[in-house]
């Protein structure tokens, strides 16, 4: 009788659920390993939908990984590790962020970065909040120039889980006028 008291007097608390763990830095040697992981991304995003920009949140921030590839018919194909911020505080809502460790199609290192500047989002836009960043960057020295500030644009998906942006912006190939084409995909990394 004493045990099945005892047993009723302490009562049994379940122990609260881990958190979902954070998602293993990313890292890729390989042209073909990056695209991969960029596919993996994307269609977990796309999964989720399109965020409402009423849902976002009003203060905090986030951060984001993810791959960053460049195209261009004028001799630059290559992707590299994404890593950008989002401070939701609203009135001082910004996007940032920048990229590095690019491999070309080839598998090669390509030395160089990709800046992310000027970010924004509109919390009164349609579904995914209308994000916007400007893209700036100079690789191999500067064989390849972005010109500053050239502004992509996409969205944001689930509840602010991950960013696809895209688009092509204007720059130079040993200062002749060229067009990259610049996609980023992105998940949450906290």
């Amino acid at each position: 009788m004493l045990l099945s008291v005892a047993a009723c007097g302490t009562g049994t608390t379940s122990p609260a659920p881990d958190p979902d763990p954070a998602p293993e830095p990313i890292a890729f040697d390989t042209f073909a390993g990056g695209q991969s992981i960029a596919s993996g991304i994307e269609a977990a995003n796309t999964d989720l939908g399109l965020t409402n920009p009423a849902d976002l949140l009003v203060n905090g921030s986030a951060t984001y990984q993810g791959t960053a590839e460049i195209s261009s018919t004028a001799g630059l194909n290559a992707i590299g590790v994404m890593n950008m911020s989002v401070v939701f505080e609203t009135g001082n809502e910004t996007v940032g962020g920048s990229a590095t460790d690019f491999v070309d199609q080839d598998d090669n290192p390509v030395s160089g970065a990709l800046g992310i500047v000027s970010g924004s989002f509109d919390r009164n836009g349609g579904a995914g909040a209308n994000l916007t960043v400007g893209v700036t960057g100079n690789f191999e020295g500067t064989t390849h120039v972005l010109q500053a500030q050239s502004p992509i644009s996409g969205d944001f998906y689930g509840n602010a889980e991950g960013m696809i942006l895209q688009g092509d912006v204007q720059g130079f190939v040993n200062e002749a006028p060229t067009t990259y084409n610049i996609r980023i995909v992105t998940e949450l990394a906290d």
